[in-house]
């Protein structure tokens, strides 16, 4: 993985004095950000001595750039770039010898500054003075590209082979809800940061889990943190295509370009690393750089790091509130599972979804993201055209909240959700109820042990249901006692050829 250089935007010391110096005026220097980035690396990793790190830094730049913030911010993507992505036919591919180091770079550093870099040498500002030019060079450049998705796919010939040949892949456990990248949800918060922060603070003043998860991102990121961190990204957004347009002579950017939303984030960050890149802008660059610590931040609320281990850390993630509205769509989300290459991938999509307790609740809830599937394959037929949508309703473990018997409240509220399934399918059956094709049930085997669900897959199986999935040592105090999860789910969920169970580290280690 590249080195500590992809903590860019996990420095929170240089967040906090932007913070304390006068706003739109940078104070922080390219030494501070490397002494900073090799005391948080240092952090997790003090086996290296500094030399290593000083070291990497001066064979990555060279020593004039290395010394103003205008060239750490347009280099080091490129740097990313050069390394990572590559074209093929006009579009953007991973390499595929460096796909894993990919994936965990954008873990850290959200994908579209990166992929904006990889287009800078052949971007001409000037395209952006006329309507025609600007069309001209959204399709020479294959914008479109990624207009729902900023994860390329690796270029592997023999995959694409492959999925050409048999129409596409089957994909067959995607969690509708949670799934929206960072760069999608990062452009809807600064269009409502007051409602993205409202339902923050909700969470935020009721769940623990919210607390923990914020304390660890960054110290502090109170709601009211979070909404001024916010307003100052989206000042510095209109702030830097103000300045970046007015030097090179237009306005704003065309209409064509703000159709939708990861393609303008993709123009800014081409049009003000080019004026950065050309007039060796420390003003923008400062301003980018703040830009992107506070993206960095929501990032690493959305995406879970390599230093997050186990299915608590990963449910933490769950628990805030940023994918919350817009994920209130479907649409959108198909398109963006469509993803952004030249073929169709899809041949099967399997949904999970969380079963509501009436029947007319699972009725309205399955009706919105059928009819959103339905509308991407209008809008992306050359993708979606030939794609089959399943549903697995997905019933949650959730943790004791009551003494008395046992998970007394979850199993009445099981019951309700699976007779209200069963209710829907039945009645439903030719029209949205068709889609159901299994039941499953997740989250952290801490909360709930398999007998708790017993009784709902139960009924559920007598009822005609088939396709069981359980997931099951998954995460434990004692590989035992994953081991006994394992057995249990089988025993007591009446599990059998054809069901699945789902990952069973327990049994792998």
């Amino acid at each position: 993985m590249t080195p500590f250089l992809s903590r860019i935007l996990a420095d929170y010391e240089s967040l906090r004095e932007y913070e304390e110096g006068q706003f739109f005026k940078p104070n922080v220097s390219v030494s501070q950000v490397l002494r900073r980035l090799i005391a948080i690396e240092r952090s997790e990793n003090p086996k290296l001595p500094d030399s290593y790190y000083e070291g990497y830094s001066q064979m990555l730049f060279d020593e004039d750039v290395s010394k103003n913030m205008a060239g750490l911010m347009v280099l080091l993507p490129c740097k990313w770039a050069n390394k990572f992505l590559m074209r093929q036919q006009g579009l953007t591919y991973v390499r595929s010898e460096y796909f894993k180091e990919w994936m965990s770079l954008v873990v850290r550093v959200p994908p579209l500054w990166i992929l904006a870099a990889h287009r800078l040498d052949e971007f001409n500002p000037d395209c952006l003075k006329s309507c025609p030019e600007t069309l001209r060079m959204i399709q020479k450049m294959n914008l479109l590209q990624f207009e729902h998705s900023a994860q390329p796919v690796p270029y592997i010939p023999d995959l694409h082979y492959f999925v050409e040949k048999e129409a596409g892949l089957d994909d067959l456990h995607i969690h509708l809800n949670g799934s929206t990248e960072t760069d999608i949800v990062w452009s809807y918060m600064l269009r409502y940061p007051h409602r993205a922060v409202r339902n923050y603070s909700k969470a935020y003043h009721s769940k623990e889990t919210v607390k923990k998860l914020s304390e660890q991102v960054m110290p502090g990121v109170t709601p009211q943190k979070l909404l001024e961190r916010l307003s100052h990204a989206k000042k510095m957004r209109e702030k830097m295509m103000v300045v970046a347009s007015s030097a090179i002579g237009i306005s704003g950017l065309p209409k064509q370009i703000e159709r939708s939303s990861l393609i303008s984030e993709w123009m800014l960050y081409l049009l003000v690393m080019k004026v950065i890149q050309r007039d060796s802008n420390m003003l923008l660059a400062g301003m980018l750089h703040h830009y992107l610590l506070i993206k960095g931040m929501v990032h690493r609320f959305l995406v879970m790091q390599m230093s997050q281990v186990g299915f608590s850390q990963f449910q933490i993630i769950t628990n805030n509130t940023f994918r919350d509205d817009v994920e209130q769509h479907f649409e959108n989300r198909f398109k963006q599972l469509a993803g952004c290459s030249d073929i169709p991938f899809l041949r099967v999509i399997e949904g999970r979804f969380s079963p509501r307790e009436s029947s007319l609740e699972n009725s309205l809830y399955v009706a919105r993201i059928v009819d959103g599937f339905e509308k991407a394959k209008k809008t992306c037929p050359h993708l979606l055209q030939n794609a089959e949508l399943r549903l697995v309703a997905h019933f949650i473990k959730k943790g004791d909240i009551r003494q008395g018997i046992r998970q007394s409240v979850l199993r009445e509220e099981l019951k309700r959700k699976a007779w209200a399934l069963h209710a829907f399918v039945n009645r439903d059956t030719q029209h949205y109820g068709k889609y159901i094709c299994g039941i499953d049930a997740a989250a952290s085997e801490f909360d709930a042990r398999p007998e708790v669900f017993a009784a709902a897959y139960r009924f559920l199986r007598s009822k005609g249901f088939k396709h069981f999935t359980f997931h099951a040592g998954e995460d434990f105090y004692h590989l035992l006692s994953g081991l006994r999860t394992i057995y249990e789910a089988i025993v007591h969920l009446n599990l059998q050829a054809g069901d699945r169970l789902g990952h069973c580290t327990a049994v792998g280690i």
